[in-house]
């Protein structure tokens, strides 16, 4: 019996430092997107990577375009901040829930005096296979973000 307790507390640590890792990672895979620098997106990342994004219809396979598609990932965003408020891993899935606040080209003019602050919701799910990122999915309510920019869009023009 004390040798069932010994094993079963093993798995349970075990399971819990693999589950940590896996957060950290995800979190630095993240980042290095959001920072424009690619260098650990392309270190953590699998060779067969998926990337979708279901609200857009994108998905994109593969190590190459993946991290092609990466490029400019934060388009024109600019000042990117995020507060964690959930992230937990099941399973070699890690879900991640952000809050973030972010200064926006929304007119798309790329002058960064007309950028205007916005705040967003939004979840990533990172799963990996063998310590690298096999799929990222990124969910968030675009129709309201959508709804937001075109009413800041709206204020700019009349300035």
């Amino acid at each position: 019996m004390k040798n069932f307790f010994l094993t079963m507390a093993l798995v349970i640590v075990g399971t819990a430092a693999s589950a940590n890792d896996n957060i950290e990672n995800a979190k630095r895979f993240l980042t290095s997107l959001e920072t424009n620098d690619l260098s650990v997106a392309n270190q953590l990342a699998h060779d067969d990577i998926v990337f979708e994004d279901p609200t857009f219809g994108a998905e994109v396979r593969g190590k190459n375009a993946v991290m092609q598609a990466y490029q400019n990932y934060t388009g024109g965003v600019r000042n990117l901040s995020k507060h964690l408020l959930h992230g937990y891993e099941s399973n070699n899935v890690v879900v991640l829930s952000y809050v973030f606040h972010a200064y926006i080209d929304v007119l798309g003019t790329g002058d960064e005096s007309k950028y205007a602050p916005m705040m967003g919701e939004g979840i990533r799910v990172i799963r990996f296979e063998d310590g690298k990122v096999i799929r990222h999915t990124d969910l968030s309510d675009y129709v309201r973000i959508q709804r937001e920019i075109d009413a800041l869009k709206n204020t700019l023009l009349q300035q």
